[in-house]
């Protein structure tokens, strides 16, 4: 997960020398959508600083967002569950609305865990049939 985050992270800051002006559609030219961290109060949590380091040192227009769920350690798979199913309908409507928009989904903890399951097409607390402990 670490070097996809890098990779991510990467492919933003990989830009030309000068900015890219979101078009006329209101759209940014990266949209960051994140999920909080197990028992962090709702918003991006700790990952955002990581987020507003993309924000401020990208040449692109970036918006950015975080997904809302419980991130709750007391029923953690329905958590995790609750978290991949609200990132899906965002980066469904994301996508929808700004189609040529780069996304990057982040997630620290059990924010990882569902962006994980987004990228990997796992569904509520399982992948491909196991299930995470």
């Amino acid at each position: 997960m670490k070097a996809l985050l890098i990779t991510l992270i990467a492919l933003v800051f990989s830009t030309a020398a000068t900015p890219v002006a979101g078009p006329a559609t209101g759209c940014s030219a990266v949209h960051v959508i994140t999920a909080r961290a197990s028992t962090e109060a709702p918003g991006e949590g700790i990952i955002g600083a990581v987020v507003s380091s993309i924000v401020t040192g990208s040449r692109q227009t970036v918006s950015r967002e975080a997904i809302i769920y419980p991130a709750t350690l007391t029923n953690y798979l329905v958590s995790e569950g609750l978290g991949v199913t609200a990132m899906r309908t965002q980066l469904a409507a994301q996508a929808s609305a700004c189609p040529n928009t780069k996304i990057v989904l982040m997630g620290y903890s059990q924010g990882a865990q569902v962006a994980g399951d987004v990228l990997a097409a796992g569904a509520t607390g399982t992948n491909k049939g196991t299930e995470h402990a």
